[in-house]
């Protein structure tokens, strides 16, 4: 029996660590964000590319284990040839209890762009 669970004790081990603070679930909603036009609130720019104030965009979200970030390319063009800006990157320790919250997401992405109209 001690075998049996010191042999299982790693493969725990490397499931628990691989984990997201993102659930599935919620991984699914965010996909939804991404099917809107929005404009932006700010001023954004990032190694040199430039989002202006008021500009139409569309979004793309990525997820780590301890993060997710979004990044914003104009709504007229296309996803892969266009020039990705990041407007938007949280962190864990920024959800209480580190659990990810969909309501704190959408207010922090909404401080930054609002759905167009």
């Amino acid at each position: 029996m001690k075998k049996k669970l010191i042999m299982f004790f790693p493969f725990l081990l490397i499931a628990l660590s691989c984990s997201s603070f993102i659930i599935e679930e919620d991984s699914k909603i965010l996909r939804k964000y991404e099917n809107q036009v929005y404009l932006t609130l700010d001023k954004f720019e990032a190694n040199g590319s430039v989002i202006e104030k008021g500009k139409e965009v569309k979004i793309i979200i990525t997820e780590g284990d301890k993060w997710i970030k979004v990044h914003a390319y104009p709504a007229g063009e296309e996803m892969l040839k266009a020039h990705r800006t990041i407007i938007l990157y949280l962190f864990n320790d920024e959800f209480k209890d580190e659990i990810f919250d969909i309501k704190k997401f959408e207010a922090r992405l909404f401080s930054v762009v609002q759905p167009k109209k």
